[in-house]
């Protein structure tokens, strides 16, 4: 009795719901007009709501934005008067990219690998500009035995490099590579509400522009990118270098191991040396050698080879690592590393039961 009684009250309250037949449509309709206003916004609004635009285009992941995506972050990136618009700021353009790298689709490649090309030419635009700053420092300040050896001496009572920089509004200033990070520097009183300076305060410049394009092909992981990154592994910069290796690891191609031995043979910096390694190693688990390399790291006196170390192993999950996980933790004193090692630690004991092919 108590049953029907229940079944009676649900019933009820079923017939006192509207049916709502067309909510699927409202929804529908909603989404169409809030992508329109978000695609217009890409295309013409100022750069907060283009980087609005794409949080949302990204965080959809609907392969029907890659276009409008990859118009915008190609449009007047190397435009001499557009690039230096605040709408087209290497930090709007970061967040562009990172859209068309969580839409994940091979169409995204292209456009990705376009944007690095070009994002690598202003950054040797800037290089010889620093280089060009410099030499006018070097004749202009400091004695002749100082020029020689290549030291400036800033005084409070002399112009400084600043003034060779246009439209800096301070006599003084220590920066002698100036890049597009540091234009900030040049605001007198920076206001958060200002679109121009709230942009600007991000300290974005082209390296970072390049390593965000180099993460987001790295999240598509298409392996007819191979050739085309090869030239970043041997970049001056060491984030591109890093950026390289990582988007070669994500190809999942074994082709791609003979280009990052050969950078591997020849690089000098340490932290690069472990995302090499890293690279060689998921692609193929044969490569002994480089797991061994990773696995001496992890007793570096420097924090950051140790961070990326433990980070590596913890992505390799290779059972045989166990026992130097375990030798490191229990030697490791820094609160950033020790968590990622007791994680390693972990998938090493679990495939060591459950192994993982390569």
């Amino acid at each position: 009795m108590r049953t029907m009684y229940f079944l009676a009250i649900l019933g009820f309250a079923w017939l006192a719901v509207p049916l709502r037949a067309g909510s699927e449509d409202d929804a529908i309709a909603r989404y169409t007009a809030l992508y329109e206003e978000m695609e217009a916004k890409l295309r013409n609004g100022n750069a907060f709501e283009k980087i609005k635009a794409a949080q949302l285009f990204g965080a959809h992941k609907n392969p029907r934005f890659i276009r409008p995506l990859a118009e915008e972050l190609n449009r007047e990136i190397d435009d001499p008067i557009g690039k230096k618009m605040v709408h087209n700021d290497p930090y709007v353009k970061a967040w562009i990219a990172w859209a068309l790298g969580m839409i994940g689709h091979n169409d995204s490649l292209a456009p990705l690998l376009t944007a690095l090309e070009k994002t690598v030419k202003l950054m040797e635009e800037q290089k010889k500009s620093a280089a060009d700053l410099d030499a006018k420092v070097q004749q202009f300040y400091g004695s002749e035995e100082q020029r020689k050896e290549g030291r400036v001496v800033l005084s409070p009572d002399k112009p400084t490099p600043a003034l060779l920089k246009s439209g800096h509004r301070f006599p003084m200033s220590p920066d002698l590579y100036w890049s597009k990070s540091d234009e900030f520097k040049g605001i007198a009183a920076p206001d958060e509400n200002n679109e121009e300076h709230a942009i600007r305060l991000q300290n974005y410049n082209y390296v970072n522009l390049a390593r965000r394009l180099l993460l987001s092909i790295a999240w598509i992981g298409n392996p007819e990118a191979i050739e085309s990154l090869r030239p970043y592994l041997a970049h001056e910069s060491p984030y591109l270098r890093s950026g390289a290796a990582m988007a070669l690891e994500a190809t999942k191609n074994r082709q791609a191991v003979v280009p990052l031995e050969e950078r591997a043979g020849q690089e000098q910096d340490p932290i690069v040396q472990v995302y090499l390694n890293r690279a060689i190693v998921m692609l193929d688990k044969s490569k002994n050698k480089q797991l061994q390399e990773l696995l001496k790291t992890l007793k570096s006196e420097n924090l950051h080879i140790r961070v990326a170390s433990a980070h590596a192993l913890e992505k390799l999950s290779m059972g045989e690592t166990a026992p130097a996980l375990k030798e490191a933790y229990r030697v490791e004193h820094h609160r950033v590393v020790r968590p990622i090692l007791a994680s390693a630690i972990e998938k090493a004991t679990r495939d060591n039961f459950i192994p993982v092919s390569n």
